[in-house]
């Protein structure tokens, strides 16, 4: 009689227990079923951010811009991805830890010491995967950057250079953009593998015009720290008829120093950045493609500009926007339309720099300058 009442408490025990399993995963499928229903506007899936649309990704490129680097790394966990600018930073703090060992050593400890490794492991494996490429400056001095041809998107991209943009992904590759219409997100390798235009994707390694232009280098009293600022811009017709151009507009700014060996290395700094740019678009008649029918010209500045844009950086890359000067996305669309004298639509015919002015101050008091 005793085992049969045991057994009755046992039974209803594991009723019990089983009940509020069934609670528990009933619960969890409920929140799972509504996280896919009502997805945020920026996402990590599979290892690259996905978002909801191109004003998200512009939002997202200014938030990040404003986070020290451990928010922006928390960030990137919350979103279970790696940015490449991560990566970069990881590389650039790796190098600088190579020279720690010997800064506090004499002229004559020095004379003796085995110089530290050329570069660092880290450094090794992503020149190997091709995430970073290594370049010589005009003064002959070796250095290493981003291989990807979008470094101003390097806070999103992850190592195969991706992202999603509600349902169209791109890739950024050393040498081309592609992307995906009506993509398949579970799906990243069919980008990755391809390199021509067919099923839904389109490949871009062919711009129409280019302007790529670094100011010298400005060196501080005792010529041992240094920066440079640079200028780069691309437009290409986007759509066949010529009236949709897009473009790419992007400032960078290196800050270095020479370790002890005399090798130059990038360092951090504060930097105060600034500039402004006239641009140009020549629009023609679609029945007469040699007659200019309207030239547009405007003058814009960067961001907060007359006032200097700060941020603490070794290496920026920011993109922005030819006709408001805020930090905008990748192949920015120019859509700005004229008539000729029957009222049809305008091709355009070219969209370009004219002039532009930049300066940048870092290491307390050094400023280096880029005009056109």
């Amino acid at each position: 009689m005793k085992k049969l009442v045991l057994l009755a408490m046992v039974a209803t025990v594991l009723t019990i227990f089983n009940g509020c399993q069934k609670d528990e995963l009933v619960s969890q499928l409920a929140d799972e079923q509504l996280q896919a229903a009502v997805k945020p506007d920026v996402y990590g899936k599979n290892g690259f951010l996905v978002f909801s649309d191109s004003r998200k990704v512009s939002q997202t490129l200014n938030s990040l811009a404003k986070m020290s680097e451990e928010e922006r790394k928390n960030w990137e966990k919350s979103h279970f991805f790696v940015s490449q600018q991560t990566i970069f930073h990881n590389i650039v703090n790796a190098e600088l830890q190579l020279d720690v060992p010997y800064e506090n050593m004499s002229v004559e400890e020095l004379k003796n010491a085995i110089p530290p490794a050329k570069h660092s492991e880290i450094y090794y494996k992503y020149l190997n995967e091709g995430i970073i490429k290594e370049f010589q400056f005009s003064d002959g001095t070796e250095s290493y950057d981003y291989s990807t041809c979008a470094p101003y998107l390097a806070s999103i991209l992850n190592e195969d250079g991706l992202f999603v943009v509600n349902d169209t992904m791109y890739q950024f590759t050393s040498n081309a953009f592609k992307q995906w219409n009506k993509c398949n997100v579970n799906d990243k390798t069919k980008l990755i593998n391809t390199d021509e235009s067919i099923d839904g994707i389109e490949i871009n390694n062919k711009l129409k015009s280019s302007t790529v232009v670094y100011g010298l280098f400005a060196y501080d009293s005792g010529r041992d720290r240094r920066i440079q600022i640079g200028i780069n811009f691309n437009s290409w017709q986007y759509l066949s008829n010529a009236t949709i151009w897009r473009y790419e507009h992007w400032v960078e700014v290196i800050s270095q120093k020479k370790n002890l060996f005399g090798t130059w290395k990038y360092n951090w700094t504060d930097m105060y950045l600034k500039g402004s740019w006239d641009y140009r678009v020549d629009f023609v008649s679609p029945s007469d493609p040699y007659m200019v029918i309207q030239q547009y010209t405007d003058n814009v500045g960067f961001y907060d500009y007359p006032n200097t844009y700060h941020i603490y950086a070794s290496n920026l890359k920011s993109t922005c926007s030819i006709e408001t000067g805020d930090i905008f996305p990748y192949g920015s669309i120019f859509d700005f339309w004229h008539y000729d004298a029957v009222g049809d639509l305008g091709e355009i015919y070219e969209l370009r720099l004219t002039h532009f002015n930049w300066e940048v101050t870092g290491h307390y008091n050094v400023t280096a300058t880029v005009a056109y």
